[in-house]
């Protein structure tokens, strides 16, 4: 994902994602989502909702998912020089 294009958002606006019964493959979309909520919480609030939206479907995922997941990161790679800034007011 180093090389990926850069988005303007972390999910696609009422993207509705599919629920299924079984994982159809071996990503390893748990650890993405994983990997996504430690970003989430540490660093960069924004793409909270897009990572609680996409831990519903730890359990059973697909192709529709991991790119819902992957968009995020891309997100992430638009977003990488951007931060918050705290002044002391001196109060």
């Amino acid at each position: 994902m180093e090389d990926c294009n850069p988005v303007s958002t972390p999910m696609v606006s009422g993207v509705d994602l599919p629920k299924i019964r079984e994982s159809e493959n071996d990503l390893p979309y748990r650890s993405l989502i994983g990997t996504l909520l430690f970003i989430a919480e540490t660093t960069t609030s924004d793409i909270s909702y897009a990572v609680a939206k996409l831990s519903h479907f730890l359990n059973a995922y697909n192709d529709e998912h991991w790119h819902a997941a992957k968009r995020t990161l891309r997100y992430q790679k638009g977003t990488m020089d951007m931060g918050s800034r705290y002044k002391n007011t001196g109060r």
